[in-house]
């Protein structure tokens, strides 16, 4: 991943268009270093790659964003990566990351002229320490530093201009993990990815506050380059302006070897 940016412009991934739910199968992890340039989707209507992944106690989500205008969004409005249990659409258990309140330095915005898109984005200089848990009680959230979550991990890189996101979320809230997606392996979760604020603050509640619960159990709710034909360039052009959000069904893997 020594030059993602330039390794997106000859992406070969598997192509999936426009769904109302798109359907994905996740691989076996293996390790943190396993490379997933053979197990990258690209999701055309979202301009993203992605790849999903698990084992037998965390799910591994993980995407590349390179429109200018898509990095705007997630710094400056927040992403919230949501669960399903059930393999739906309910948002009953989420990652908020980054909330879009607590960027230290964006830096300075080049002026442009009235009615011209403004696509330009400048990378963080510091990245936020914290994050936000949503779910899974009826109105729940909590900010939480990355020592907290117990499990939930997070990171956002900058690779070549384009923006290399990953994140760990235990499948069950067992083995000292706080939060769990409420999935075992070879089971089928919903997974759905959004920018914009958080319905919180939309609405003019509290502000989070720190503390702990159980997340998402039953009773609750680089450069890379994949398989098949020559790929778009997902880099800073074509872009898209609207926010991100959709959902994808996901297909857990089980251990062949086990």
């Amino acid at each position: 991943m020594k030059n993602i940016a330039s390794g997106l412009v000859i992406l070969s991934c598997i192509f999936i268009g426009c769904s109302s739910s798109l359907q994905l199968t996740s691989r076996w992890h293996t390790n943190d270093t396993e490379s997933w340039q053979d197990s990258a989707k690209y999701i055309k209507d979202q301009n993203l790659a992605v790849d999903i992944g698990n084992d037998d106690e965390y799910v591994y989500l993980s995407f590349v964003a390179g429109d200018r205008r898509t990095l705007r969004q997630i710094f400056f409005r927040g992403l919230t990566v949501w669960f399903d249990h059930a393999g739906g659409n309910e948002k009953r258990f989420g990652i908020r990351y980054p909330t879009g309140t607590d960027i230290v330095s964006m830096g300075e915005r080049p002026r442009r002229s009235e009615g011209t898109p403004d696509t330009s984005f400048i990378f963080p200089e510091q990245l936020p320490q914290n994050l936000e848990i949503l779910g899974p009680g009826e109105n729940e959230h909590h900010l939480l530093t990355f020592s907290e979550t117990k499990g939930v991990t997070v990171t956002i890189d900058n690779q070549g201009g384009s923006l290399m996101y990953r994140l760990k979320v235990p499948l069950m809230d067992n083995r000292g993990h706080l939060y769990g997606v409420g999935a075992q392996p070879g089971e089928t979760i919903g997974i759905g990815i959004e920018t914009g604020e958080s319905v919180h603050r939309q609405e003019g509640g509290e502000q989070p506050s720190g503390g702990s619960r159980r997340g998402g159990s039953r009773e609750g709710p680089g450069g890379y380059r994949g398989r098949g034909m020559g790929g778009p360039p997902i880099g800073g052009f074509g872009g898209r302006p609207e926010p991100l959000n959709f959902w994808m069904k996901i297909q857990l893997a089980t251990n062949i070897h086990s």
